[in-house]
């Protein structure tokens, strides 16, 4: 499973900060968040109260970047990609239930093409 944090700048320019996620142990971050997943998914979720959004990041900041598309329609090119290298851990019960919810949440992969991938040193 992958999470993706969609920013768009003022001028319009876009880009998406991608974290890997591993069957593992529960993730307390996300503990308070799932219970608020919407059973109808073409609604949006109501979350009362703040979240932390480094408490969702991994300890390990290390990257690769390139130039990508939205993984969704209309899959918009031009998207500055950054993928951590450090994965985080959800339960396995956490995976499913979003499984559950989003049963077919993905596009094919796509080549690398002429994209180049640069990493953190």
């Amino acid at each position: 499973m992958e999470l993706h944090f969609v920013h768009q700048s003022d001028n319009g320019s876009t880009a998406v900060l991608g974290v890997l996620i591993q069957d593992g142990k529960e993730n307390k971050a996300f503990s308070r968040i799932w219970p608020k997943l919407p059973i109808d998914v073409s609604k949006e979720a109501a979350l009362e109260e703040e979240i932390n959004l480094a408490a969702l990041l991994p300890k390990d900041l290390h990257s690769v970047r390139y130039n990508g598309s939205l993984t969704t329609p209309p899959c918009t090119e031009h998207v500055n990609w950054i993928v951590l290298e450090q994965p985080i851990e959800m339960s396995a019960d956490q995976i499913n239930q979003f499984a559950t919810l989003f049963p077919d949440n993905h596009r094919p992969v796509q080549e690398l093409g002429a994209r180049k991938l640069t990493a953190d040193k």
